[in-house]
């Protein structure tokens, strides 16, 4: 049993070094996954404060860099 927090999900989904890692660790077929009940809104939480320092692009052109389908990407985000 693994359990994934928030920072080690936050460096998943900005595909860092780490999150390649935690990619591995969690994609072993033995192990089922766990997360705090509340890890979305602790995740969101982050990512909205380093959209806003910036320290990392909008979140709908990181959607889009991760290929991660979205309706609700906005189209004006860097490319």
């Amino acid at each position: 049993m693994l359990v994934l927090d928030a920072s080690a999900a936050l460096e998943l989904l900005l595909v860092t070094e780490r999150g390649r890692e935690v990619v591995e660790r969690i994609s072993a077929p033995a192990e089922t996954l766990h997360a705090p009940y509340l890890i979305d809104l602790e995740v969101v939480q982050v990512l909205r404060r380093y959209v806003l320092r910036p320290r990392i692009a909008p979140v709908s052109y990181a959607v889009r860099r991760t290929g991660i389908p979205n309706s609700h990407a906005s189209e004006r985000a860097p490319t």
